[in-house]
C-alpha cells in the first residue's frame, strides 16, 4: 500500500474513534448536567452512517426522533441510511416526513428524487428535483441529478443544460463533467466529450476518461499528453 494512503487511512480511523468517543460522551456521560440533545444522537448517527455501521446509525436517529419528533435532519439522515440499504419505501417515508414538517427542505426533496430515479419513477423524480432547485437555485447536485433523468429519457439538450448549470455553480464538480462527457459521447461529439472526461479525471473521477481512452475516443487528447511528456 502506498505510504501516504496508509497514513491517511490510519488518521481517518483515529479521527473516527475520537469522534465516536466525543459523541458517546455527549450522550452517555452520567455526570452531564445539561439535557440530552437530539442533535448529539443525530451527529453520532451521521458518523456511523459514513463508516457503514448502519444499524448503529439507525439506532441513534431513532433516539434523536424520540427526543424531537419534528427533527427534519434526523428523518433525512435516517432516510439516507435506508436508501443505502436499498429500503426505498422506508427512505421515501422518511424524506416525505421531513418535507411534511418543513416544506422548504431542499435536501429532502433532492434525496427523495434520487429514490424515485432509482425506481424509474422519472416524473416524480423531476418534480422533486424541480422543488429542490426552486427552493435553492444554487443546488448543483439537484441540477446534476435532474440532468441524469433527462439523459435516461434521451432529452440530451435538457441534460446538457442541467450539467452546464451544475458546473457553473460548482466548477470542481467531477461527476457533472463526466455526465456531460457521456452526453456528448452519445451524440458523437467526442471533441467536446474528451476534455470533460479529462477535467473530471483531474478532479478525481477518471472512470469516464479511462473508458474513452480504452475505446479510442480520445486519441487526440492522448497525443497531446504524449507530446507533453
Amino acid at each position: 500500500m502506498h505510504e501516504g494512503l496508509r497514513r491517511f487511512k490510519h488518521c481517518k480511523l483515529i479521527l473516527f474513534i475520537v469522534a465516536i468517543l466525543f459523541f458517546t460522551g455527549c450522550v452517555g456521560s452520567a455526570g452531564i448536567k445539561t439535557p440530552i440533545h437530539a442533535t448529539d444522537y443525530r451527529d453520532r448517527g451521521n458518523i456511523y452512517e459514513q463508516e457503514g455501521q448502519y444499524d448503529k446509525a439507525i439506532s441513534d436517529y431513532n433516539k434523536s426522533l424520540v427526543i424531537n419528533p419534528k427533527y427534519t435532519d434526523a428523518y433525512n439522515s435516517r432516510g439516507n441510511v435506508y436508501y443505502n440499504q436499498g429500503l426505498y419505501d422506508k427512505a421515501i417515508s422518511d424524506y416525505s416526513k421531513a418535507i411534511e414538517i418543513n416544506p422548504r427542505y431542499a435536501y429532502a426533496y433532492r434525496n427523495r428524487g434520487l429514490v424515485y430515479y432509482k425506481q424509474g419513477q422519472y416524473d416524480k423524480a423531476i418534480f422533486d428535483y424541480n422543488m429542490a432547485i426552486e427552493i435553492n437555485p444554487n443546488y448543483a447536485d439537484a441540477y446534476n441529478d435532474r440532468g441524469n433523468v433527462y439523459y435516461d429519457q434521451g432529452q440530451y439538450d435538457k441534460a446538457l443544460s442541467d450539467y452546464n448549470k451544475a458546473i457553473e455553480i460548482n466548477p470542481r464538480f467531477a461527476y457533472a463533467y463526466n455526465n456531460r462527457g457521456n452526453t456528448y459521447s452519445i451524440q458523437g461529439r467526442y471533441d467536446k466529450a474528451c476534455p470533460d472526461y479529462k477535467q473530471a479525471c483531474e478532479l478525481g473521477d477518471c472512470s469516464g476518461y479511462e473508458w474513452a481512452k480504452k475505446n479510442g475516443f480520445c486519441k487526440e487528447q492522448q497525443k497531446v499528453e504524449s507530446n507533453l511528456t
